[in-house]
């Protein structure tokens, strides 16, 4: 399953970045606060304003939940908007893509 954000992406965004938010995310709306899973990117890459992130394992209903909250940032001047689109997966679950 993935998640489709529609951003303006200002500069490349580190995975990283993108794994830290979708953690913080998935904690604030199921009220896990510190104790939200640990999330990890099984595979991704980025072109122009284009990242692609994919973990190759469904999420539940709840982790989906977390991951659908998407924003707008400026672009940088002259650039045009970009789409981004992840998936996470628990840190060590490694299952066939469906």
């Amino acid at each position: 399953m993935s998640v489709d954000l529609a951003a303006e992406l200002a500069a490349p965004i580190s995975l990283a970045a993108v794994v830290k938010g979708a953690r913080e995310v998935l904690g604030a709306l199921l009220g896990l606060g510190s104790e939200a899973p640990e999330l990890e990117i099984i595979d991704g890459w980025q072109v122009a304003n284009r990242l692609r992130v994919s973990s190759g394992r469904p999420m539940s209903a709840e982790e989906c939940a977390g991951m659908l909250i998407g924003g707008r940032i400026p672009a940088c001047e002259g650039e045009s908007a970009g789409s981004l689109t992840f998936e996470v997966g628990l840190v060590g679950v490694r299952t066939a893509p469906t």
